[in-house]
């Protein structure tokens, strides 16, 4: 019985966890009114099968990160289009690009801006 809760909740949370791909969708609703209500269940998955837990765990976080890397690209492509009369210069940097750590770094690679972004020296 135990087995077929852990199996029929797995795939409830998995579905709900999917529906936050969807385009156009409002995370912040779906996340409080959805994910937060039915948070008893993320807690007997962790006492009662783990591994479980651990995989959905996973999921949302994959999840959410595709989800916040593909936002943070539509609006840096957005920025990108926008003609602005002032243009960045080094002295607006607010760190320096050999300061770029390995995590944010890769942000930016996987953005296609490299360790920093290209300014002009002015």
């Amino acid at each position: 019985l135990r087995t077929k809760a852990v199996a029929r909740i797995k795939d409830f949370l998995l579905q709900k966890i999917n529906s936050l791909k969807k385009p156009k969708t409002n995370l912040q609703i779906l996340q409080r009114n959805v994910l937060v209500r039915f948070k008893f269940f993320t807690q007997f998955l962790a006492e009662h099968h783990k591994e479980v837990a651990d995989e959905v765990k996973m999921h949302y976080v994959v999840t959410m990160s595709a989800v916040y890397l593909k936002q943070f690209k539509t609006y840096v492509t957005s920025l990108q289009k926008l003609e602005l009369e002032y243009s960045p210069t080094k002295a607006d940097l607010l760190i320096s690009e050999s300061q770029v750590p390995g995590a944010a770094g890769r942000i930016w690679d996987n953005l296609g801006l490299g360790r920093g972004p290209q300014l002009k020296d002015k």
